[in-house]
């Protein structure tokens, strides 16, 4: 008998709202190994296949500021589909959104059909000013300039309903789409009587770096300069210490923002150089503001005797 209260569970009871959060997100968690995984495997895929060399300079770049197109698409989609499960005016979001999915599918899909080539293309472009800049080992950047675009990933948020405090917190899948995430919220709230949130995250530090999706080529050219001064970072000694204290992490972030900034620009001046943003407007100073500094001149003439003015009498003509 003795042995029966030294029993203990291996797996929690099916009442458990740990168990019962898993039955409902099965199949839909984010899963950072596959991502891994299929990152490395598509830069595999690219690399053995290299069609961006073969390109001239021209179609590559066309073919990046039309893929940059296709994303803006994308967005502009997804928001028209968002808005409609945010108004409450439409009765049924779900039948009024269908032609709306239909399409954001089709854009999905031309967008994985070109998504590795803008990638390679972009890599190289940022890897060849690196090496004009002296980053490169043997005619070698190293660690390669590598990235993948991705959907922003999801976060569901497990709250009590009687006080603001998050009990779980469960990555769902990329990209994952608005009518699905409500159903997902309604099914938690009901379930395990508690308030649940779908929320987006930001990218991950993951090589290849996890790069969020956008139509600004700027942004893009500064982020994957970034990253890669991460990875640069992490196979010297200041990179190792990066989460040792705050002191390293402020210099490491430093010196990513300063290389993002600089090859960035580069980038876009050699290839892209219409998106070159244009200088800091430096702003005249106001005429007030110009007069205010002229040394004030007083109608009296004074003198000067210890630490106080005396003596003071007007100026002639004052």
């Amino acid at each position: 008998m003795a042995m029966l209260f030294l029993l203990r569970w291996e797996y929690p009871p099916p009442g458990d709202p740990t168990y019962q959060l898993a039955y409902l997100t099965a199949g839909r968690e984010f899963n950072f190994v596959s991502w891994e995984l299929g990152a490395l495997l598509g830069k595999a895929g690219q690399a053995l296949s290299p069609l961006h060399r073969y390109l001239p300079p021209q179609s590559r770049r066309q073919i990046v500021l039309d893929y940059l197109d296709l994303v803006q698409a994308i967005h502009r989609t997804e928001d028209e589909i968002n808005r409609l499960y945010a108004d409450p005016q439409v009765a049924d979001p779900e039948a009024a959104s269908a032609s709306l999915r239909v399409r954001l599918a089709r854009l999905r899909a031309q967008q994985a059909r070109e998504q590795l080539l803008v990638e390679a293309i972009l890599e190289e472009q940022v890897a060849t000013v690196l090496a004009d800049e002296g980053f490169a080992f043997l005619g070698e950047i190293v660690p390669p300039v590598s990235f993948h675009f991705t959907p922003l990933p999801r976060m569901l948020v497990i709250s009590p309903r009687d006080e603001i405090r998050q009990m779980e917190a469960v990555p769902l899948q990329a990209g994952f789409p608005v009518d699905q995430a409500a159903a997902l919220e309604a099914q938690v709230d009901e379930r395990l009587n508690v308030s649940s949130l779908v929320v987006p995250i930001g990218g991950l530090a993951l090589y290849p770096a996890m790069t969020l999706e956008s139509t600004s080529l700027p942004w893009l050219a500064e982020t994957i300069a970034h990253e890669w001064t991460h990875h640069y970072l992490f196979l010297r000694p200041l990179g190792w210490q990066y989460e040792s204290n705050p002191e390293a992490r402020t210099i490491n972030e430093t010196a990513a923002n300063l290389v993002g900034k600089a090859i960035g620009r580069k980038v876009l001046e050699r290839y892209y150089p219409e998106q070159v943003p244009p200088p800091p407007r430096r702003h005249r100073r106001s005429r007030l503001r110009r007069q205010s500094r002229r040394p004030f001149t007083s109608p009296w003439r004074c003198g000067r005797r210890a630490s106080t003015w005396t003596n003071c009498w007007p100026k002639p003509g004052g």
